[in-house]
């Protein structure tokens, strides 16, 4: 694909359906090479336009610094065509939808000067919002960077009583509510509801999969199991039976699908309900493909920091969540496990001390001596924004990296050695870039594990590889079969039991077409298990 991407080659390769999937998730700053190739985008964000907090310019600013190809600007039930939209510029924003701010409003006129647009309306500083027609002429570069037309529908079933969002890529003029809709659309519609929905997302998805897409991602909630819950005493309860109606229905529209993963799942719900949210959970490892992530937010073990910040779980729930979720969806397909948590953390939160730390690491200590499996673990920083602060003392700074150093080594390598075994199979992953001896790909997927290939391939080629090693936030893997006669020095070094110099007599020898002859060639070797990486070509 080394020419220029169009809208049409684009909706081809990464199209979105009504339940937020997407084509093709890995991506990872890729280089083009010759053939196919990776583009990197972000098709789920929003501004001023519905409930974001920032102008649109900076949103896409932002992202094109970054080196993203592609960003779809999804605000809710808005498309940004109205060329006389202006917001009010507050110096104490409250509320929702976001007011604009006044040092939001500051850095954006630092930033873009002359192309802010403002007037004074009863006393007030307003700014006018840039259409996308506008966001294109000012951004998109033919072949570098392209900006998708994009729309969020949300939609409030009064029948059942729950949010429905779907978002929407290159379809603003065919779903006409959207030209200044409000931001949840009420569904009046009889008989229109959650069931009827999902019969019309799997018609998005099968005809998604008629033009050949077979990756797909549940997303754009932050509680995948709340999905058409029911009502308990003023409380959601997790409906097993429609979560199984949506999967067989995209199972039945895309039966040839190579990803079927989800993104949020709230920790508290499947503790609250632990019943019903196992029985969810072994519907959903039915029906997945491997590899999938459940991300959890715990975001702090400290009950100070919890409680400070409204988040609505706590260690002991996290917890007894994780041990559920290793049950239902722990066991493995092709040798990868079906379905596991991932796990975020928050730095920078109120009502963090000196303390919070040490509870977040004493909280992964015990998911590890209990032998729990994570996929991953994620430590972020607070944004802030308006008055919002946080601390940046060198003091602050070293203690969250020793926290990330003592996370990778006591918690994060060892938990990767046992989600993915030395040994295992690893199957489809597709080469993003190749950067010396060592090429880095991932499978597509929601969370999908970087790996390292040592070896020179051409990004977008799609290799098997067998597990030899793990980082702390990656592994290793080599092509497999390892055809010996064929590989390189390093592929040889990384081999189970061989190492460099073993490695280098193997290279020069060059007859070696058997184990056994290995064997003579490497008397003082174990080479015991060997034979699961290797192929040999016969004389």
């Amino acid at each position: 694909m080394s020419r220029q991407m169009c809208r049409r080659d684009f909706l081809r390769l990464m199209a979105a359906t009504g339940t937020g999937a997407l084509a093709g998730c890995a991506t990872g700053g890729a280089k083009q090479g010759r053939g196919a190739r990776w583009y990197r985008g972000n098709l789920h964000m929003h501004t001023y336009w519905s409930d974001g907090r920032a102008f649109p310019e900076q949103a896409v600013s932002i992202y094109k610094q970054l080196g993203y190809d592609f960003i779809g600007l999804s605000d809710h039930n808005v498309f940004a065509d109205q060329a006389d939209c202006w917001r009010t510029v507050e110096d104490h924003p409250k509320g929702w939808p976001p007011q604009v701010g006044r040092p939001l409003f500051d850095a954006y006129s630092k930033a873009f000067g002359s192309e802010a647009e403002t007037r004074t309306f009863e006393g007030k500083t307003q700014v006018r919002l840039k259409t996308y027609g506008e966001m294109r002429s000012r951004f998109e570069e033919p072949g570098k960077f392209l900006l998708m037309p994009a729309v969020e529908i949300t939609q409030y079933l009064k029948e059942e009583g729950v949010q429905v969002h779907m978002n929407y890529v290159n379809l603003p003029d065919v779903i006409p509510f959207v030209k200044g809709g409000p931001l949840s659309r009420p569904v009046d519609e009889p008989g229109v509801g959650v069931t009827e929905l999902i019969r019309r997302d799997a018609g998005e998805v099968k005809a998604l999969a008629a033009l050949g897409n077979t990756c797909f991602r549940l997303g754009a909630q932050t509680d995948f199991l709340l999905f058409r819950a029911t009502g308990e005493r003023g409380s959601l309860v997790p409906n097993p039976e429609a979560i199984e109606e949506l999967y067989t229905g995209l199972r039945e529209a895309a039966p040839n699908l190579r990803v079927l993963h989800l993104d949020n799942i709230n920790p508290a719900t499947i503790a609250d309900y632990p019943a019903e949210s196992a029985r969810a959970l072994k519907i959903i490892a039915t029906y997945n493909t491997p590899g999938d992530t459940a991300a959890f937010g715990l975001e702090s073990a400290d009950p100070r920091v919890l409680q400070a910040n409204n988040i609505g779980t706590d260690p002991d729930k996290t917890l007894r969540a994780i041990e559920i979720m290793n049950e239902a969806g722990g066991w493995r397909q092709g040798g990868i496990p079906k379905l596991l948590p991932g796990l975020n953390f928050l730095q920078g939160l109120k009502g963090e001390n000196r303390r919070t730390m040490d509870l977040n690491l004493e909280f992964l200590r015990q998911v590890r001596d209990r032998g729990l499996l994570l996929r991953r673990i994620n430590i972020r920083q607070v944004n802030p924004l308006g008055s919002y602060k946080v601390q940046k003392d060198p003091a602050s700074a070293y203690r969250l990296q020793k926290f990330k150093d003592t996370v990778n080594k006591e918690i994060n390598k060892p938990m990767l050695e046992k989600v993915f075994p030395r040994g295992t199979l690893y199957r489809e992953v597709v080469v993003e870039e190749s950067e010396g001896l060592t090429a880095y790909g991932r499978q597509p997927g929601t969370y999908p594990i970087l790996v390292g290939i040592p070896g020179k391939f051409t990004p977008g080629t799609s290799l098997d590889v067998k597990i030899v090693g793990h980082g702390y936030r990656s592994i290793t893997g080599l092509p497999w079969p390892l055809k010996i006669h064929e590989a390189s020095l390093e592929q040889l070094a990384a081999l189970p039991g061989i190492g460099l110099n073993r490695a280098k007599k193997i290279f020069l020898a060059r007859e070696v077409d058997s184990l056994e002859k290995l064997q003579r060639l490497l008397p003082d070797a174990n080479l015991r298990g060997l034979e699961d990486y290797l192929g040999f070509t016969p004389k």
